[in-house]
């Protein structure tokens, strides 16, 4: 499969069997941190907790929205829990209205 996407082939020689051992390594850690992610987000939604967004996707959200509005202002970036939380509402595909007395004010910051 190496061979036929990528061009690698062990039999090449060393520097192409370190290529292919490199990406099988490479492979072999992205399925043991999938695996991991997984059983993590399966705990916490059997012990309803929220898990914050993890640093690779906060900062890719960011950046996202850097890329389409500009730099977002200080209020305008959520904290990691809040987005877990509205993930988890969004992944479920049940939107919930905030109880009234959770919110402070109509204005924003305030």
């Amino acid at each position: 499969m190496l061979k036929d996407h990528m061009g690698l082939d062990a039999g090449e020689g060393l520097v192409a069997r370190a290529q292919v051992a490199t990406e099988l390594a490479c492979w072999e850690a992205c399925k043991d941190m999938i695996s991991r992610e997984t059983t993590s987000r399966a705990e916490a939604r059997a012990a309803r907790i929220v898990r914050p967004v993890g640093v690779v996707e906060h900062q890719a959200m960011r950046q996202a929205y850097e890329a389409h509005y500009g730099k977002p202002t200080n209020s305008q970036v959520h904290p990691k829990h809040y987005l877990g939380l509205k993930g988890e509402v969004v992944e479920e595909d049940d939107p919930k209205t905030k109880d009234l007395a959770e919110v402070g004010s109509r204005q924003p910051g305030g």
